[in-house]
C-alpha cells in the first residue's frame, strides 16, 4: 500500500488553497459531493476535518478549519526534561543546590553510586546519597562544634587553588570522621525512628 504524502510539490497559492478548503468544508456540512480537484501546493493531504452539524438550508456557516499537521507545526515545542524538572522543583517548593566537581571526581562519584545500586539491589540516586550524608552531618553537629573548638578550621582557600582546597577538604573530612566516631549510639538512634 503506497504511503500517503503529507505535502504536494506545486506552486503555493494561499487564496486558491483557502477557497478549496472552505468549499470542501461547506460541502461536507451540507452533504454535497464536489468533484475532486487537484489540491493546491503544499496542501496537507490528511484526514478531513471533523464534521459539524449541518447548517439548515439557506443558512451558511463558514468556519475555517486548519489541517492537523499545520496545528502541530504551530504548537510550541514541549519543554525539555531539564525544564520540566526545574518546574517540578519550584512547584513542590524545593531549592536546588549544586557543587562543582572535576571530571575525575564526577566519574568516581557516579561509580560509587552505581556500586551502591548493585550492592543494595535497588535504585538510589546521588541526591539521596547526598541527603543522607547531610542528615548524618547535622545529627553530629554538637560533636562537630566540639571538634572545631579543639582543631579550628583554616580559612577556605580560593577555589582555583586546587592544592590548598584539597588540604582544606581533608581537614573537614578528619573533623567529620572524629565527630561520627565519637557518637557510638548514632546507628541506634537511626533505627528507633
Amino acid at each position: 500500500m503506497p504511503r500517503k504524502k503529507l505535502f504536494e510539490a506545486a506552486e503555493y497559492d494561499p487564496i486558491a488553497r483557502d477557497a478549496a478548503r472552505d468549499e470542501a468544508i461547506q460541502a461536507s456540512r451540507v452533504g454535497i459531493d464536489l468533484p475532486v480537484r487537484e489540491a493546491p501546493a503544499l496542501a496537507v493531504v490528511d484526514s478531513p476535518p471533523p464534521r459539524a452539524k449541518a447548517a439548515p438550508m439557506g443558512e451558511v456557516t463558514v468556519r475555517r478549519a486548519r489541517p492537523r499537521a499545520v496545528e502541530e507545526m504551530t504548537k510550541p515545542a514541549p519543554p525539555k526534561r531539564a525544564e520540566r524538572e526545574e518546574e517540578a522543583i519550584e512547584r513542590l517548593g524545593y531549592i536546588k543546590k549544586r557543587f562543582p566537581l572535576t571530571k575525575e571526581e564526577a566519574f568516581d562519584l557516579d561509580e560509587f553510586v552505581q556500586r551502591l545500586r548493585r550492592k543494595s539491589g535497588t535504585s538510589i540516586s546521588l541526591a539521596t546519597v547526598v541527603r543522607v550524608c547531610v542528615s548524618l552531618g547535622m545529627q553530629v553537629e554538637q560533636e562537630l562544634t566540639e571538634e572545631l573548638e579543639r582543631d579550628p578550621s583554616p580559612a577556605q582557600p580560593a577555589f582555583q587553588d586546587a592544592e590548598q582546597m584539597a588540604e582544606f577538604e581533608e581537614h573537614w573530612i578528619r573533623l567529620f570522621t572524629r565527630a561520627l566516631r565519637s557518637l557510638p549510639q548514632a546507628p541506634r538512634r537511626l533505627l528507633e525512628r
